[in-house]
């Protein structure tokens, strides 16, 4: 056996022992990531997973109700996930993660929402995430979902009352759904209890800032997945009112369709949509 012979072989054994290594260390970090979730009750129809027990019985079975009879008559699905400890991700990937562990929402529509709260910690390390599906985004874009956790979620949180905030919550997504107002009439909603012009300027400028980053998100997306340049695509985007997968973006018609049962998750898909906050 010659060098060449003698070194191909011994770089073929390298290459096979770092793919058995990136194997190895792929399923050590799924493993990880299942056991940082919590376990899902697969025998009956849990859509409340409450870990802190922030909700009182009578609280968490009325919202686990609420739920079901939003699945029966949207065929959407949105799970409500308290945990104490995100195992060092952040809000936004811990939603997303477990959103698609789960396969939140139908198979085909994409159209789950993870509603993500940990109430512990000090001040700043209390966090929320709503996060949306691919089949949502459309929807309940970034924007949207930052003015309902801003609005909704955290000022009844900080008083202890996280029922009242998530089903408040759940009024506003609810009532976009079904066309009961639009993204600007609750927006408009907004300003009006926000008292002050500052306050007013100030969500006008968050709203700008959350629709920018949106854009150049998938815009990069876009560039990645098709082979152009990121500006070309940003520029696509701007003149065409949004790039690539509209046919997979839910509208009003796909949020306010009736989906039958519960059922269980039909094994829905997250791309890293929504938006939360910290108190």
């Amino acid at each position: 056996m010659n060098w060449t012979m003698k070194f191909l072989l011994m770089m073929n054994f390298k290459i096979i022992g770092f793919l058995l290594y990136l194997c190895l260390f792929s399923g050590l970090i799924s493993e990880a990531k299942n056991d940082c979730f919590p376990q899902r009750n697969e025998s009956n129809d849990s859509l409340v997973y409450d870990k802190s027990d922030i909700f009182s019985p009578t609280e968490e079975s009325a919202l686990n109700e609420r739920l079901i009879q939003i699945s029966k008559n949207t065929s959407n699905q949105v799970v409500v996930v308290v945990v104490n400890d995100l195992c060092d991700m952040d809000n936004a990937m811990y939603a997303t993660e477990l959103g698609d562990t789960w396969g939140v929402g139908r198979k085909g529509k994409d159209n789950g929402i993870i509603i993500l709260i940990k109430p512990t910690g000090g001040k700043g390390e209390r966090r929320t995430f709503i996060a949306p599906g691919y089949g949502l985004e459309g929807v309940i874009p970034d924007a949207t979902a930052k003015l309902v956790v801003e609005n909704e979620m955290i000022p009844n949180f900080k008083n202890g009352q996280f029922y009242k905030g998530v089903d408040a919550a759940l009024d506003v997504l609810v009532s976009l759904a079904k066309k009961e107002y639009n993204y600007q009439a609750y927006e408009n909603n907004v300003r009006k209890r926000n008292k002050g012009g500052g306050s007013a300027l100030y969500l006008l400028i968050l709203v700008g800032v959350f629709y920018l980053l949106a854009r150049i998100f998938s815009s990069r997306s876009y560039a990645q997945t098709n082979g152009t340049g990121f500006w070309s695509a940003f520029m696509m985007g701007s003149l065409f009112g949004g790039i690539g997968g509209s046919s997979n973006r839910g509208g009003w018609d796909d949020f306010n369709s009736g989906g039958g049962g519960f059922g269980g998750f039909g094994g829905g898909g997250f791309g890293g949509g929504g938006a939360g906050g910290s108190w």
